[in-house]
């Protein structure tokens, strides 16, 4: 190994959940990242460093149905420091991606557990991954 990486990443974070109208609830979220990776090329002997900023973050709606029904949707982005070079001796990118997701929560009254059934859709690390979650206690 002819390198050596540190990294660094902090962020800030905000959340705020809404109930607009009696059924109806809103999640907002919002997260600034800073990342810093600095790489030294022993045989080199050079030093390089690389900052990235990025805003990333979730919003959802969801409808309290009759019966303990809840359908909901939601949308994320995220970001994360790659750690590692290349061939060449260069700081890898960060990776982002976003992720769809609809699903339908189920809590009878009187219970302590929810069950839920997911459909997702991920875009981002370098592939797009559909899932599905059938049942989750």
């Amino acid at each position: 190994m002819n390198t050596r990486q540190w990294t660094t990443q902090s962020g800030i974070y905000l959340q705020d959940q809404m109930r607009i109208a009696e059924h109806s609830t809103v999640l907002l979220s919002g997260r600034e990242d800073w990342a810093k990776s600095l790489t030294q090329d022993l045989l080199a002997s050079s030093v390089s460093q690389q900052n990235d900023r990025k805003f990333t973050g979730p919003a959802g709606v969801s409808y309290s149905a009759r019966r303990g029904f809840a359908p909901y949707m939601s949308y994320s982005t995220s970001f994360v420091l790659a750690v590692g070079v290349s061939y060449c001796g260069n700081p890898y990118v960060p990776i982002t991606a976003r992720q769809f997701e609809a699903g339908l929560k189920f809590q009878s009254a009187g219970w302590n557990s929810v069950c839920s059934s997911v459909q997702y859709c991920n875009y981002g690390f370098t592939r797009r991954v559909i899932g599905r979650i059938a049942f989750r206690w």
